[in-house]
C-alpha cells in the first residue's frame, strides 16, 4: 500500500514497493492510504561495525528509496530469516547501504571531533543556546551541524520530541497538565497548540482516541 512518512521538516509520500528508512532517533511519524503492510527491520550497530567497520557507515540523501527489486529483497530475506536463514538478509541489508547510501564523513572540519550526545543533558527542557555550549560548540556552528546530522533545527527537533514524549504520556493516561509538564511545555494550553500544529489532533481528542483502542 501507499502512504506517507513526515520527517526532515516535510512530508515524504511513500509508493507501494518503496524502502524507508531512518536514523536511529530521527523524530518522524508516519500514515498509510487504505490497506498498508509493512515489515520493519532495526539493524544494530553491532552488525553494521562489522560489516562497515563503523556504527554509521553510510547516511541517506531521502528517507524513501526507490527499488523494488531490493525491496521485494528484503522481504522475501526477512521471511527466510524467521526459519534460520541470515546470511540472505545480510547481503540485502549490505546491497542497501552500498547502492542507496552515501559515504558518511569521517571527520567534522576545522579538527572538531564529531557531535555526541552527552549523559544527563535534557533535550525537552534546556535551550539550544546551552545546549550548543555543552556541546562545546558556537550557537551557528552547533545548529548547523545538528541540522546537517539530524535533518531538523534544534528548535523543530526539541518541538517535535516534545509532542512525541507528550502523545506518550496522553495515551498512557496521565493527566493532560502533568503531561503537558513532563513533556516539557509551559503549560497545558502551550502543549494543545503544538499538537495541534505538529499532528493536527487535541489532546483530549488523542486521550479518547487511546480510550476507544483499549476498549476495542
Amino acid at each position: 500500500g501507499a502512504g506517507a512518512t513526515h520527517c526532515r521538516g516535510r512530508q515524504w509520500a511513500i509508493a507501494p514497493g518503496q524502502i524507508v528508512v531512518h536514523r536511529p532517533g530521527e523524530v518522524h511519524r508516519g500514515e498509510a492510504e487504505g490497506d498498508c503492510v509493512q515489515d520493519f527491520l532495526y539493524v544494530a550497530t553491532e552488525f553494521l561495525k562489522a560489516r562497515f567497520r563503523s556504527a554509521e557507515p553510510r547516511s541517506f540523501r531521502s528517507p524513501v528509496i526507490d527499488d523494488p527489486a531490493l525491496a521485494l529483497a528484503l522481504v522475501a530475506a526477512l521471511r527466510r530469516a524467521a526459519d534460520g536463514a541470515a546470511d540472505e538478509l545480510a547481503t540485502a541489508i549490505d546491497r542497501l547501504f552500498r547502492v542507496h547510501g552515501t559515504r558518511s564523513p569521517q571527520a567534522e572540519p576545522s579538527g572538531r571531533q564529531p557531535l555526541e550526545w552527552t549523559e544527563g543533558i535534557d533535550a525537552l527542557q534546556l535551550p539550544v543556546a546551552r545546549l550548543s555550549e555543552v556541546a562545546g560548540y558556537s550557537r551557528a556552528y552547533f545548529s548547523r551541524l545538528f541540522h546537517r546530522n539530524v535533518g531538523l533545527s534544534p528548535r523543530d527537533f526539541r518541538r517535535q520530541a516534545r509532542v512525541l514524549a507528550a502523545c506518550d504520556l496522553i495515551t498512557s493516561g496521565v493527566e493532560l497538565a502533568e503531561s503537558a509538564a513532563r513533556a516539557g511545555f509551559a503549560d497545558q494550553p502551550h502543549m494543545t497548540r503544538q499538537l495541534r500544529s505538529i499532528l493536527g489532533v487535541t489532546p483530549s481528542a488523542l486521550r479518547r482516541g487511546a480510550r476507544v483502542d483499549e476498549i476495542d
